[in-house]
């Protein structure tokens, strides 16, 4: 738990009626301070935005660089915040795609965008994940256009000279190297791609990717080429069963996938019988049997202005301490868990709720 101290905050909430998703790395860390301004009797309630509605009306998505800071309001005078207050660290993030955010795009103001907080990434999709930190909360951030990643927008295929390729999902980062772009979606594997200009941009609808379900046909051992290199076949450890095999005069190209990428390549063993992995089970986690105060799901949370931000999604202890008529959360997006701060970008957003608002039964599940 964070120590008292006094401070500001920031963050925003997504609407209620944003399309239910599939349940779902930056955290953001929130605290309540001591000593901030007391929450105002009758706040005014922000209007929040919905998110963005693309073509055939399913809702549009982004994904954030790791240099993106989060606003509480569209303006950069309002608090920032990142996992990664060293604008040197934050950059070297850049190649990481793990370091990526997926949000829900809402309105827009001027340069800025609004970006609705998910509880999870949307069925089929893989290749980013929502800020685990902010799950438990319907919030609505803000940053600037030019902080959001250019992805592929459909599924595209990348042919090479030796006869191999890869298809890209939907929503896959596209890093830009030397007038081209480049794939990292599955690290050690770096791929230069042909990504025409129709099938990039920064906002996709998401789709399925690749189903790593279906009836594998054997499984890769050794090594395979790929895009004119030689790799181990333990370069995609948990993705080594094949989905295809076709003939060709120089061997078999063999097809490999993971969730976002599906890869043609040459294998220097033949594929021996399916090498399957099981799954491992999970222990379930039985209900609580205390007694606490906590804020049911749909309570509104607050900016340590005062300013509605959202509701939380589901039934949440209270954090401590607890300040005359209010406590809040502080949200790490940190990836060491503390927070820092440097140069006006926090690692951390604040929510807060109105003890009036909160309830006391037995303790919800964490």
């Amino acid at each position: 738990m964070w120590t008292k101290r006094s401070r500001t905050s920031e963050s925003s909430l997504a609407p209620d009626h944003l399309p239910r998703l599939a349940p779902l790395a930056v955290a953001l860390a929130l605290s309540c301070g001591g000593g901030g301004p007391a929450p105002r009797s009758q706040p005014t309630p922000a209007p929040l935005p919905s998110a963005s509605v693309a073509e055939g009306g399913r809702v549009a998505w982004v994904l954030t660089r790791p240099t993106a800071v989060l606003h509480e309001q569209p303006d950069d005078a309002s608090n920032g915040a990142r996992s990664e207050v060293d604008d040197a660290k934050a950059e070297a993030l850049r190649d990481d795609d793990g370091a990526y955010a997926l949000f829900a795009r809402g309105e827009e103001r001027g340069d800025f965008v609004s970006l609705d907080t998910l509880a999870a990434a949307p069925h089929g999709y893989g290749c980013a994940a929502p800020l685990p930190a902010l799950a438990p909360f319907a919030v609505t951030l803000w940053v600037r256009k030019t902080a959001l990643a250019t992805v592929t927008t459909r599924k595209v295929r990348t042919h090479y000279d030796d006869d191999t390729a890869v298809t890209l999902a939907p929503g896959v980062v596209l890093h830009e190297v030397g007038g081209g772009y480049q794939a990292r979606v599955d690290p050690p594997i770096v791929l230069p791609v042909e990504v025409p200009a129709d099938a990039r941009g920064t906002t996709f609808s998401v789709s399925r990717g690749f189903d790593v379900d279906a009836k594998s046909t054997g499984g890769i051992e050794g090594t395979f080429r790929l895009a004119g290199k030689e790799w181990p076949a333990d370069a995609l450890e948990l993705n080594r069963s094949t989905y295809a095999s076709v003939s060709t005069p120089t061997g078999p190209i063999v097809t490999l996938r993971t969730q976002c990428a599906q890869y043609e390549v040459r294998p220097s063993v033949t594929p021996d019988d399916d090498i399957g992995m099981g799954g491992l089970g999970m222990m379930g986690v039985g209900s609580g049997i205390y007694q606490c105060q906590f804020a049911p799901k749909g309570t509104s949370v607050y900016f340590r202005s005062g300013e509605r931000a959202g509701f939380t999604r589901k039934p949440l202890r209270l954090p401590t301490p607890i300040e005359k008529d209010r406590t809040c959360w502080s949200l790490s997006l940190a990836g060491d868990g503390r927070e820092h701060e440097k140069a006006g970008v926090r690692s951390w957003i604040e929510l807060c709720v109105r003890m009036k608002d909160t309830t006391s039964g037995k303790c919800p599940e964490d």
